[in-house]
């Protein structure tokens, strides 16, 4: 299991790692009364992130994945699309470049406060969890980056998938870190993301086949 770790630790990690590493400034108390009105519920823990910092940028070969987005950028990206099951719950923090988004769950109930990946094209809920909360997030990010990537921000080639001649036309890369889908590892490294795992309610709210 990975050391228990703060924010501040995360930015640390980051900063001692990659050579371009751009934190933005806490969030303005205009942003966060602008967050509080459009969601039900803000936890603690997500209002303590803006005020630290509203956005990471680490500069990356692959743009989309060095990007945790400022709250000015995520609140401009309301409303989200209304495919989804419950669009108002969403704030999207990551993106992927292929029109899918990383996104906090800001309502009460089961799932409050997750980090959760919804698909553009298949709609409905959430298609897989990424997080328990934006600390678990913030933490499996930062080894996840700091896995795959030099110090210029260039993959490590044995990170990249192999190219093949024929269906399914890509494989695996030689080294390839669990994270973000691997319900294990989050068990394993995230406590929040195990309390939702190995509730029987999870089942219901991310099916295996969605």
């Amino acid at each position: 299991m990975l050391p228990p770790s703060s924010f501040q630790s995360c930015i640390d990690r980051l900063r001692g790692h990659f050579r371009s590493v751009e934190i933005a400034r806490p969030a303005t108390e205009e942003e966060l009364t602008w967050l509080r009105q459009t969601f039900r519920s803000v936890p603690e823990q997500v209002e303590r992130f803006y005020s630290l910092c509203s956005g990471i940028k680490v500069t990356l070969e692959d743009e989309a994945a060095g990007e945790l987005m400022t709250l000015a950028k995520s609140l401009c990206g309301l409303p989200m699309w209304d495919g989804y099951d419950d669009p108002e719950q969403y704030l999207p923090i990551t993106w992927d470049g292929c029109g899918n988004e990383g996104c906090l769950v800001l309502r009460p109930g089961f799932g409050e406060g997750a980090v959760v990946f919804l698909d553009h094209e298949a709609g409905g809920g959430p298609a897989y969890l990424l997080a328990g909360s934006i600390q678990g997030f913030l933490t499996m990010w930062t080894d996840s980056l700091i896995y795959s990537y030099d110090a210029e921000g260039n993959l490590d080639p044995k990170c990249k998938p192999i190219e093949l001649d024929r269906w399914p036309w890509l494989e695996r890369s030689e080294r390839d870190h669990p994270w973000p889908f691997d319900l294990e590892w989050m068990q394993a490294h995230d406590p929040s993301a195990a309390l939702l795992i190995q509730d029987a309610r999870f089942a219901e709210w991310i099916p295996e086949d969605r």
